[in-house]
């Protein structure tokens, strides 16, 4: 049976969010934001610079990610989709579509009056479709848990428009584990629940 040990850099980012909030929160504050009193739909383009013997094999492209945020009591739920291609760097390795399905939660400080900074954790499924199978190699699909860490700034130079530079750094649980590194630039927009809504969702 597989186990999914968490790796140290995630660790690591767990803990410094759990005593970020204890330094910047008080319990006063956990419960101060208005649960799904806003959505924040954001689009961006990603792209995967770290190298480690996986890419050795596949070489990555740029990708997309969507996602949707919205807060909830104590810091950011968030749902997304990130797509990123690879392509074989010999013959012998078929190129494939990568999906990673997430959910995740974050916290978020105010640096200045536009300016903040986001850092949260994300825990999802990445799909692996082969595109151009070859029969010796075993598999057409697959998937497996996807567990994250990432961080932001977010900058918002007019009304409910951000813009935001992040970077993810991410472990996949294949037999042997692949870690990732993505950056990117991401495009954002923030409306507001009407109360039925709000009221609803609660």
């Amino acid at each position: 049976m597989r186990q999914y040990l968490i790796s140290k850099p995630i660790r690591f980012f767990l803990l410094f969010n759990i005593i970020q909030a204890a330094l910047f929160f008080n319990l006063e504050s956990l419960y101060a934001q208005e649960p799904f009193s806003y959505f924040k739909l954001g689009i961006s383009g990603t792209i995967n610079p770290n190298r480690e013997k996986f890419h050795e094999y596949w070489q990555p492209k740029l990708g997309f990610e969507g996602n949707v945020e919205s807060p909830f009591h104590f810091g950011n739920i968030q749902t997304g989709v990130l797509y990123l291609p690879f392509r074989g760097k010999d013959v012998s390795y078929p190129n494939f579509e990568s999906l990673y399905i997430y959910a995740g939660w974050n916290v978020e400080l105010n640096l200045l009056s536009r300016l903040s900074w986001i850092n949260g954790f994300r825990v999802g499924t990445y799909r692996m479709s082969f595109v151009d199978y070859d029969t010796n190699y075993p598999e057409r699909n697959e998937s497996e848990l996807g567990i994250g860490l990432d961080s932001k700034l977010s900058l918002s130079p007019f009304g409910n428009f951000f813009i935001i530079f992040s970077g993810t750094y991410m472990t996949i649980f294949t037999a042997k584990k692949i870690h990732l590194v993505f950056t990117s630039i991401e495009i954002a927009y923030r409306f507001y629940s009407p109360k039925w809504l709000t009221d609803f969702l609660k």
